[in-house]
Parts: structure tokens; C-alpha cells; sequence
């Protein structure tokens, strides 16, 4: 979604490696240690593409990473062990999105709970916090959400636009 205006997308997700960590991570005081089989990462590229009739359209495309967990059942888990803790990360997403009319790429990172190479926009030091200078441009509501707790703003950020 971008100004209000939602646009489908469809496109690949490929990956290219995966890793299971030598050293898993079990929470606040290994709280999952007997419930977790093993952990890791997946890590990839990804291809994007909105529908070429619609204006304003374009193609994602760049690398992700995603960090899973199988559960002692052997069932394959999003990894949001750490959630509460700062600095927690997930579905990492760094890229460009290009114009099908001009041609002109910008950049187009996202994240669970951190965006990669958000450069000055993110000027949280355990959680991702918006600067002042972005709120402008679509970061007040998120900002009013999840740092001054307002639960108007809260409900807004948390609706399901994308069903």
C-alpha cells in the first residue's frame, strides 16, 4: 500500500541457501530449550511484479532473509522466539522497485520490526523508531502507535488492508 492506494503483486521467492545454527537461541531464560528441535536461516532473492495495466506500477526485486524454527512435533515455525527482545528482527527484505513506465528504480527494504539499510530513517537504538524528518511521509500513524501508545493510531497500523 502506498498513499492509500493498494495494488496487487505476484511473482518468486527463490532460495538460495539454508543454514541451521550451530548455536540456537532459546529465549529469556532458555525458556523454549525443550521445545525447539533446531533453528536457522533461509536466504534468497526475491522477484515481485505488480500488474503492468495498473499506473504507477512496477517490480520488486532483491534479497531476503527469513529465521525459522522446527518444534519438537517437527513442525517448521517463524522464529519470533525473541520478539519482545531489542533489537528482534524477521522477514528481511532489502531491494529496489522499478518503474514499468520510467524505468527509475528506489529503493524498497521492509521488515518484521526492523526495516534493513533504513539509513536515517530509523533512529531506534532497541526497536525500530521512526525520525521526525520521515513522519510526514506515511510514519506519524506508526509512530503515534508504537511510541506513544495511542490506540487509535494502534488499531489503524494493525487493520488487514491487504485482504
Amino acid at each position: 500500500m502506498v498513499t492509500g492506494v493498494v495494488r496487487a503483486f505476484q511473482g518468486t521467492l527463490r532460495v538460495t541457501n539454508a543454514r541451521i545454527r550451530t548455536s540456537p537461541h532459546f529465549g529469556l531464560d532458555d525458556e523454549y530449550r525443550d521445545r525447539i528441535k533446531e533453528s536457522g536461516v533461509v536466504v534468497g532473492e526475491y522477484s515481485l511484479g505488480e500488474n503492468a495495466k495498473e499506473s504507477s506500477t512496477g517490480k520488486f526485486e532483491g534479497i531476503f532473509a527469513t529465521y525459522w524454527f522446527i518444534d519438537r512435533s517437527g513442525e517448521l515455525k517463524y522464529d519470533n522466539i525473541e520478539f519482545f527482545a531489542d533489537g528482534f528482527l524477521n522477514n528481511q527484505f532489502a531491494g529496489t522497485w522499478t518503474s514499468y513506465r520510467t524505468k527509475t528504480s528506489k529503493a524498497a527494504n521492509w521488515g518484521d520490526h526492523r526495516i534493513p539499510m533504513a539509513g536515517d530513517l530509523d533512529i531506534g537504538a532497541g526497536e525500530f523508531s521512526p525520525d521526525e524528518k520521515y513522519l510526514a511521509f506515511g510514519w506519524q500513524s506508526f509512530r503515534d502507535a508504537y511510541v506513544n501508545d495511542d490506540r487509535k493510531a494502534r488499531s489503524e497500523e494493525e487493520r488487514e488492508w491487504w485482504k
